[in-house]
């Protein structure tokens, strides 16, 4: 019951995930999460990870997970998790959509993963930076913001991501002055 009521709430915080490009694609595998068929919704979901594009994944990660908690798979959903959140780094749940253990589980995983996204963003801004792609100011932006997130304020401080923040700062004031 507990883990139903768990999952349920989660459902709120895919809002602040991008559409799904083809929604009517994902119904099927939603009204199976929403009767409780939570193996054959991810049987569902498992057929949609392997033709869904690039920037459906966080979606159907995250599905995946509530799916995986409903029925006590705790490992595989933090994997779930992980794929979400390199993904879409900046979605989470909000404390109105899920309660704290959840939020708690979100919480460890993006710690765990968000340094190795930061360095592959900033390694991403470089590049685009060296090629004077005029998007690099952006992708730099996107570094600094994903250094500021709370969830890894206890790493940021640290030698990597403190010198890296200074360098995506300085990066970020070259590529706006290009433009």
């Amino acid at each position: 019951m507990m883990t139903r009521f768990v999952c349920l709430a989660l459902t709120g915080m895919l809002s602040a995930l991008p559409a799904f490009s083809q929604s009517n694609a994902l119904d099927p595998a939603l009204a199976l999460y929403a009767a409780a068929a939570y193996d054959d919704a991810l049987n569902a979901l498992d057929q949609l990870r392997t033709s869904a594009r690039a920037q459906d994944t966080a979606r159907i990660e995250y599905y995946r997970a509530l799916c995986l908690l409903a029925i006590g798979r705790t490992t595989d959903a933090e994997t779930a998790i992980e794929q979400a959140v390199s993904a879409e780094p900046f979605a989470q749940p909000s404390e109105a959509d899920a309660s704290p253990h959840v939020r708690a589980q979100f919480r460890e995983v993006r710690r765990r993963v968000l340094p190795a996204i930061v360095e592959r963003r900033y390694a991403e801004a470089k590049a685009a930076f060296d090629r004077k792609d005029l998007a690099a100011a952006e992708k730099f932006r996107d570094v600094l913001a994903l250094i500021d997130e709370p969830d890894i304020q206890d790493v940021a401080a640290q030698p990597t991501l403190s010198q890296m923040r200074a360098l995506a700062a300085d990066y970020l004031a070259l590529s706006v002055q290009r433009r």
